[in-house]
């Protein structure tokens, strides 16, 4: 268990330590504005939603048996 943990850590910092990821990480305030936090949140609510309704169709079909 603590070799597992020890080889999550190392590949977060590789991982972090990528310039890629320093790029999208320093970019990020810049990409949240208010208009793209609002769709976010209007998406989420709305797959919410769907999931609700498909978790509903399969419940009522399998309790109708």
């Amino acid at each position: 268990m603590i070799k597992t943990a020890l080889t999550a850590l190392r590949l977060g910092r590789t991982i972090l330590a990528h310039p890629l990821t320093q790029v999208g990480l320093a970019a990020a305030p810049l990409l949240f504005t208010e208009p793209v936090k609002q769709r976010a949140r209007e998406a989420t609510l709305k797959a919410a939603f769907h999931a609700g309704q498909m978790s509903r169709s399969v419940v009522d079909r399998v309790t109708r048996r």
